[in-house]
């Protein structure tokens, strides 16, 4: 507010607490592309980042309706105190002001803070003074499921202990971690079974819209979620289907060969969609082998980390590391775009290039602070305001594909 209300001739100020702002924004969306634990393992090298996907076709399906609120997500991991502390009051507004502006989709995950994300986002619903009975039912709530949140002492020697993210490890983003919980990899269908009972009690809910197996990424877990007697994926279709405990059943994760190879190798209608990582965005689209599978078996795409890991909203970083001069000069020649046709927001631009292709139904953007909220509405209310032929010079000075499918409707 400070920043919006100084005078012009303030503009070094101004610039300054705005850059803040911008890379507070950033930080919090490393969280959907950063390794998770010891476990998981980088993609592709930002230096290679474009390279591996120029002779792919980038045609699919272009959206034919507009975008709405109902196309958000809004991403709770911040709530759980991504990489710094939050008071749990400032995490119950950021809440409570998504809902005041309209937003009814959430995401969270028992890896986010062990818990915490979802018990501040069920005492944020408790104390919501305009909760209703309709409202109630208009809020569609996602969680996650492939790991179960053990008291230490409760652990056994069989448990797979994501060190990675217990409190003090040098790898955890979540300073707020309880030091006595411990995250327990458990891909079984007993094991998410469980991990959706215990999400269940920590948001104080009886029932939720859909889960996702998280960060099925590597051989032992994929192994495990896709045995075909005891494993995650056959659990979730009875949950959806016999159980009926869910309505919604997906895969969650930063790596497109893992989605592609599970929903391959699965039965058909195992999942409903995928939320996929920083596989679409103006950086690249490496996803979009995913995306086209998805499109072909009428699946759907939720989009998260469509600000590339944060960069295109201020922040130094990429997949993992620091940005390389190629995504640097790419994400500059982007900033130039934007100001050449009207000084339109960058982040405008990505989130309405993020929902281009039809498969995508909806995207995720991490939030956590009120400003954060009122800037998500934001751009997304700029969207309309976008000349269409920013897209075909962005083809002509090749900062996309000359088929890549683009926003044709805002």
């Amino acid at each position: 507010v400070l920043v919006l209300c100084m005078p012009l001739h303030s503009g070094f100020f101004r610039a300054f607490f705005l850059a803040i702002i911008l890379a507070s924004l950033a930080q919090q969306f490393l969280v959907l592309r950063r390794p998770s634990g010891d476990s998981s393992r980088a993609r592709a090298a930002s230096s290679s980042s474009t390279s591996s996907t120029q002779q792919m076709s980038f045609s699919l399906q272009p959206r034919t309706k507009k975008v709405t609120r109902n196309e958000v997500i809004i991403g709770l991991s911040s709530l759980a105190g991504l990489y710094t502390k939050m008071e749990e009051q400032h995490a119950i507004d950021v809440v409570h002001c998504a809902l005041d502006l309209g937003f009814r989709n959430f995401d969270t995950a028992p890896h986010y803070g062990l818990g915490l994300s979802e018990e501040r986002f069920g005492k944020a619903l408790k104390s919501y003074p305009k909760m209703s009975r309709e409202l109630r039912e208009e809020i569609k709530i996602w969680t996650k499921v492939g790991r179960v949140i053990k008291d230490k002492r409760e652990v056994l020697e069989t448990d797979r202990v994501e060190e990675g993210n217990v409190f003090g490890h040098p790898d955890c983003v979540f300073p707020e971690n309880n030091p006595e919980s411990r995250p327990t990899l458990n891909y079984t269908g007993d094991g998410i079974a469980q991990s959706l009972t215990d999400s269940l009690e920590r948001i104080g809910v009886k029932h939720i819209f859909g889960i996702r197996v998280h960060d099925c990424e590597d051989e032992l877990r994929y192994n495990e979620a896709a045995n075909k007697d005891t494993g995650a994926f056959v659990k979730i279709q009875q949950m959806r289907d016999d159980e009926k405990v869910v309505e919604d059943v997906s895969l969650g994760g930063n790596d497109p060969m893992y989605s592609l190879r599970a929903i391959r190798e699965s039965a058909d209608n195992t999942f409903d969609g995928v939320m996929a990582a920083g596989s679409w965005n103006l950086i690249d689209q490496d996803g979009c082998e995913l995306y086209k599978e998805c499109e072909k078996r009428g699946m759907y795409i939720h989009n998260a980390g469509i600000y590339a890991s944060g960069l295109l909203v201020g922040g130094t970083t990429y997949k993992y590391g620091p940005a390389n001069e190629e995504v640097i000069a790419k994400k500059k020649a982007w900033e130039a775009l934007c100001e050449e046709f009207g000084n339109v927001s960058l982040p405008a631009v990505a989130m309405a290039f993020s929902v281009a292709p039809n498969v995508v139904k909806k995207f995720a953007v991490g939030v956590k602070s009120r400003f954060e909220v009122e800037k998500t509405l934001e751009w997304l209310n700029e969207i309309d305001n976008i000349d269409p032929k920013i897209w075909e010079e962005a083809k002509r000075k090749g900062l996309l594909a000359s088929d890549c499918t683009v926003p044709s409707v805002f």
